[in-house]
Formats: structure tokens, sequence, C-alpha cells
């Protein structure tokens, strides 16, 4: 089990959270990943991550994820609800060239709900999409 702490800021430079994170193995060998940040107005949020390394080879591996995002305070100028705001499943193909380095690549579908998807869609945006990923792991 591991934890996480800092400061960071999110796509609205004008706004700082303070973070605290728990990282751990569920049995299964599940990988989460739970994050609570404060902002500086007191607004307080969650995220909860799941992952599995489904292995199909010693280095090719297949990871299902999921990522829910929730919200104690709504906060309209943010497009952010009170209550649960979005879920993100997705899938990853992966190649570990080594064990600290593993390209990916990948695609998810995402939704947002209740006072978070009002929101969104009050601003004639959309409330559900999909989208392709790439990238690498490193584990440091």
């Amino acid at each position: 089990m591991g934890y996480q702490g800092g400061v960071f800021s999110d796509d609205h430079a004008e706004r700082t959270y303070g973070v605290v994170g728990l990282q751990g193995v569920m049995p299964y060998g599940i990988e989460t990943d739970v994050a609570l940040q404060l902002s500086e107005d007191g607004d307080l949020a969650a995220s909860f991550e799941g992952e599995y390394d489904l292995r199909l080879t010693q280095r090719l591996y297949l990871q299902p994820r999921t990522e829910i995002a929730m919200a104690a305070n709504g906060v309209e100028a943010f497009g952010v609800g009170e209550g649960l705001n979005s879920v993100r499943v997705g899938m990853r193909l992966g190649y570990e060239v080594t064990r600290r380095v593993a390209p990916y690549i990948g695609a998810y579908w995402e939704k947002e709900y209740g006072e978070t998807a009002d929101l969104t869609r009050a601003s004639g945006d959309r409330t559900e999409g999909t989208g392709v990923v790439a990238g690498i792991r490193l584990i440091l």
C-alpha cells in the first residue's frame, strides 16, 4: 500500500487543491487508487480508479480500467455538480519492453451524470463520449 499527497491545479489555473491519496492492491490483483481533493475554497471531491493487468504473454498485457469521479460540493463556475460526476471505462493494450517501461494504446468510454451532466448540457456540450489513449507507463 502506498500513500501520496501534494498540491495541484486542474484545468482551471485559478483553482488549487490539496490532495491525499491511497494506492494499493485488492484481492485478485486489482490495483486501486483513491484520492481526496480539497480546494482552497473548501470544495471536496474524490476519485476512484481500478485496473487489472490481464497477461496475454509475459510481456503483452490487456488492462481493463475504471475511473469514477464524485464531488461533495457543486461548483457551477467550473462545471462540477454535487454527487456522482463521471464514470470512465476503458481498455489498454501494453507491451513491457522492460519491467519499468511499457508503451500502451487503448480506448475508453466516458459519461457524466447528475448535476454535472446538467451543467454540461446547459453549456451545449456532450455528456457522453469515447476516445483513444496512447502513452508509456514508467515505473521509477
